[in-house]
């Protein structure tokens, strides 16, 4: 079963990297300029962001697992003491700290609810955000006419629209493995 699923993973993971390789070389093909530019940017905005993430994602992740076993710790030894904790009349505090600990998980899951919306809302902003880009650079910079920049945009978004979904599964899988 493990091995399957190594098996369709890696067969994703390949075809993905095939794809990737074949829409950049079709747009240096088309005007390596702008292709070129995307890809450097697009690079620099993984490293920067992917770090950030990932770091993040594994203290929420040590995090949520050492809370979990003291709330499953705290259940088993209060239940083992139940008769010894209602005759020293300590529920109270008792409860009391496990409340604190189910608290504090809470506050990690909903972080990590936060963190697995990222990728969508940094997606968007970075789709509208690389469209206004190219639109400056190329009527400012590379001197192109609106007209003349329109299908190079088509084709340019074309092969961007597979590469930015790879992207952010790849760069932000993170929050969505938040254990």
């Amino acid at each position: 079963m493990a091995a399957s699923r190594f098996f369709q993973s890696s067969i994703a993971y390949y075809s993905s990297v095939l794809l990737v390789v074949a829409l950049i070389v079709m747009g240096l093909v088309v005007d390596w300029r702008v292709m070129l530019g995307m890809v450097a940017s697009g690079a620099v905005v993984v490293f920067l962001v992917r770090h950030l993430l990932f770091g993040r994602s594994t203290r929420l992740s040590q995090t949520k697992v050492a809370l979990n076993q003291a709330v499953s710790a705290s259940m088993i030894e209060n239940l083992t003491h139940v008769r010894d904790l209602k005759l020293l009349q300590a529920e109270a505090p008792r409860l009391s700290a496990l409340n604190n600990t189910c608290r504090s998980l809470a506050k990690i899951f909903l972080k990590g609810s936060v963190l697995g919306e990222i990728p969508r809302v940094a997606g968007e902003f970075l789709a509208v955000f690389a469209l206004m880009a190219f639109v400056v650079i190329s009527v400012k910079v590379l001197n192109k006419a609106p007209a003349d920049m329109l299908p190079l945009m088509a084709f340019l978004f074309y092969c961007l629209l597979p590469l930015g979904k790879r992207w952010q599964h790849g760069c932000f899988c993170t929050g969505e493995g938040v254990e």
